[in-house]
């Protein structure tokens, strides 16, 4: 299968996103071991947060207006960082048990596809399609 690369998305000759997904998915899950190796003994999830969204959310979420994946597969990929970022904030807290949407919601932090919905909508509005 052949892949071409545009504006830095990753585009297979069957028009999939599923190489993309795997490349994207890779640098963060790194960032994140690294975040959480380096930041162990962190105890303001704030900040521990801020980080994530500085070296991990955003390399996520890079160009996500254009690659915006429709399949469950694909977002069910990326979802996956956060909810291993919000894994190791239920361990900090104490809260290892709960679902990750509980800890998503306590602490204000909303789904990566729920951000790229807004994301397209907001670009949808400046760009008056």
């Amino acid at each position: 299968m052949r892949t071409i690369r545009d504006l830095r998305v990753l585009l297979s000759s069957d028009l999939s996103f599923n190489e993309h997904i795997d490349t994207v998915c890779a640098k963060p899950y790194r960032h994140l071991g690294l975040l959480n190796r380096n930041c162990d003994g962190f105890n303001n999830i704030h900040r521990l947060r801020t980080l994530y969204y500085a070296s991990v959310r955003s390399g996520v979420e890079f160009r996500s207006v254009v690659w915006n994946p429709m399949r469950l597969g694909l977002t069910t990929e990326i979802e996956k960082v956060q909810r291993r970022f919000l894994r190791t904030i239920a361990r900090k807290i104490n809260s290892a048990g709960y679902p990750a949407s509980v800890v998503e919601r306590q602490y204000n932090t909303n789904s990566l596809q729920t951000r790229r919905i807004k994301f397209r909508f907001l670009y949808r509005l400046v760009s008056l399609n």
